[in-house]
């Protein structure tokens, strides 16, 4: 029996939940994890001049808004979401359930349909200073939690792919 490499789940469930954005999965082999990218065009109608945290300026109609999951080995590292949407553990031994990985695209989906009206709402305002996508366990938790009521959920194994598996 073959295992189910977490990277062909990934990138079969995005295209099934059709995100509304440009989306990149990619093996990192020094790090041993695997990295979504997602990238979101957001409106800047009156071009407002806004700065990133590089500190580049951009008074553009259309700013391109990026952000990122990281499905780690759990046995490797400990890491916090500091610069991510998300770090999401795999373990090594056992990987990750399948209906996990679900529920993740699936709220994945609602953070990019809401990303529009929160960057709105964000250059409306002058008590916020930094416009970030937030992952909010609970939002997170509720999907995961209707799948099962659905009996949906999967407990099907998916694993982290070996080097050589990364690089097919």
């Amino acid at each position: 029996m073959s295992r189910k490499n977490i990277m062909t789940v990934l990138e079969r469930l995005m295209k099934e939940h059709n995100i509304h954005a440009e989306w990149q999965i990619t093996w990192l082999d020094e790090s041993h994890a695997v990295r979504m990218n997602l990238q979101c065009p957001l409106k800047n109608n009156e071009q407002y001049l806004l700065k990133n945290k590089e500190g580049q300026q951009n008074d553009s109609a259309e700013i391109i808004y990026e952000t990122r999951v990281l499905f780690y080995d759990a046995n490797r590292y400990h890491l916090s979401s500091d610069d991510l949407l998300q770090v999401i553990p795999v373990d090594a031994v056992q990987g990750i359930k399948y209906g996990e990985l679900v529920a993740c695209v699936k709220y994945l989906k609602q953070i990019v349909q809401k990303l529009p009206l929160h960057f709105d709402e964000f250059l409306h305002r002058d008590d916020v200073k930094v416009f970030q996508a937030k992952w909010i366990d609970s939002d997170y938790q509720l999907i995961r939690q209707r799948i099962i009521d659905q009996r949906r959920y999967s407990d099907e194994r998916v694993f982290l792919p070996d080097s050589r598996e990364a690089d097919q």
